[in-house]
């Protein structure tokens, strides 16, 4: 992950010594998130914290108009109650979840977003809408549930390793001294795929509202 991480910023650097329309930024993002599901008898139990930090790259084709991209590290929970007694794949064997059982999903994901950003200047301050889809790639994927029938358990085969999602972010921009720039947004994330693999017996689907904030280079 790191060697991808690194790879992935030099071309970054790069882009910028050649082009002047070009911004990158260092982002933070603190967010809540809860999973769903549209399997009878299984259902949501609240929002659960999380983070996600990363590199965005902006690629301009007018003052207005830029291709967005990145490559951020998400660290996502959520829990989804069990009604009956629902095969699980635990430890890359088969077990189940015991009825009346919460289990709490704790995932990592990198994700690599594409979309596009409009840009709104404003006197000193730039407002922006950003919107598109996300690349997902589960690298850690565990679980726990609060009957402690089973504890921080890998859950690798009950996890899809790829999910696409869609995201809309806002916010501004603003100069915080001469040569700094910050960014300050809010944003909505929902996977359109299923978080769960095909082995798995049961559907869960994402939704993440994410603060995000950042440093513009």
């Amino acid at each position: 992950m790191k060697r991808l991480f690194f790879i992935f910023l030099f071309l970054l650097v790069f882009l910028q010594a050649e082009t002047q329309k070009f911004s990158l930024s260092l982002t933070g993002e603190p967010r809540m998130s809860y999973i769903e599901s549209t399997t009878p008898k299984i259902r949501n139990v609240g929002f659960s914290p999380g983070v996600a930090a990363g590199v965005k790259a902006n690629i301009f084709f007018t003052e207005h108009y830029a291709l967005s991209s990145g490559f951020f590290v998400e660290h996502t929970e959520g829990n989804l109650y069990f009604e009956e007694q629902t095969p699980f794949n635990i430890d890359y064997a088969r077990d189940y979840v015991k009825a009346g059982a919460t289990v709490t999903y704790k995932l990592k994901h990198i994700n690599i977003p594409l979309g596009f950003e409009l840009i709104f200047p404003s006197g000193e301050n730039t407002y922006f809408v950003n919107t598109g889809v996300g690349c997902h790639f589960n690298i850690r994927a565990t679980a726990s549930d609060d009957l402690d029938y089973f504890r921080d358990v890998e859950i690798e085969n009950e996890i899809n390793s790829f999910v696409l999602s869609y995201h809309a972010f806002t916010g501004i921009y603003f100069p915080a001294g001469e040569s700094l720039t910050l960014m300050a947004g809010i944003g909505y994330r929902h996977h359109f795929d299923s978080l769960t693999s095909g082995e798995s017996s049961y559907n869960a689907f994402g939704h993440t509202i994410s603060l995000r904030t950042g440093i513009v280079f």
